[in-house]
């Protein structure tokens, strides 16, 4: 059989800032619309934290992030 991993999900913390963004603009990439990202660490920390308008879960496996899903309220 092969080898499978556990995938778990956590809400972010204020720690997680730089690695959300980082996971936007990975996203961005990928959609081809990297010039479209305008949040910086400050705005999501506002964003998320702050003044929170929208939650964000983490998914990973073995301490590594996969996955970025996001909650407007």
């Amino acid at each position: 059989m092969g080898h499978t991993e556990t995938l778990t999900f956590r809400q972010a913390t204020e720690k997680d800032t730089a690695l959300i963004l980082s996971l936007i603009k990975e996203l961005a990439v990928y959609e081809k619309m990297e010039n479209e990202v305008i949040a910086t660490e400050a705005t999501l920390r506002e964003w998320l934290f702050t003044k929170p308008k929208a939650e964000v879960l983490i998914g990973e496996t073995e301490d590594k992030a996969h996955k970025l899903l996001s909650a407007c309220q």
